[in-house]
């Protein structure tokens, strides 16, 4: 069961002014205690061209709100206020890969936004196909298949004792 958890950090500094950054698994809140977290959206990229889609929206009057397909598996992380805008992905499967982008309102400091890509690890879930029992004179070369799938792609390396030709 695949667990991420983003979260929306800026830090803030006098000289340089604010920075956002979207990385998974970095924690944080508000350097300046003056500063209020007033909502943050998060949306998830399309292809070239294609208006993002957006997955939720974390406000402290109003709640949350959670798109689909995201109801029941996009939570936001931690309570009270929103401090740094966390949100975890329960349940991650391979359509939720790419892109995802981080709008954090703030006051009086304004508005921010980063960027992160999830992948979604899978894996590797081999299985071996035992060919028919080979018979010396039918002509037949095929003992075993071997196949895998998982994310990213598998290879699959055989280990024998058997002599003859290994094909990948």
């Amino acid at each position: 069961q695949a667990v991420v958890t983003w979260r929306c950090l800026y830090p803030h500094s006098d000289v340089t002014g604010a920075t956002l950054r979207c990385p998974p698994d970095v924690t944080g809140v508000p350097l300046c205690e003056q500063e209020q977290v007033v909502q943050v959206t998060w949306l998830k990229r399309g292809g070239a061209g294609a208006v993002p889609a957006e997955v939720a929206v974390l406000n402290p009057q109003h709640g949350e709100h959670v798109q689909e397909p995201f109801v029941g598996r996009v939570l936001r992380h931690g309570h009270g206020d929103l401090g740094d805008g966390a949100i975890v992905l329960r349940n991650a499967v391979q359509g939720d890969e790419g892109d995802y982008e981080c709008h954090l309102i703030t006051f009086p400091m304004g508005n921010f936004e980063g960027r992160l890509t999830l992948r979604v690890l899978v894996p590797p879930l081999p299985i071996l196909n035992p060919g028919p029992p080979l018979e010396e004179g039918q002509g037949r070369t095929l003992a075993a298949s071997c196949t895998a799938e998982g994310s990213p792609v598998p290879s699959v390396r055989w280990e024998t004792e058997v002599r003859g030709t290994n094909a990948t």
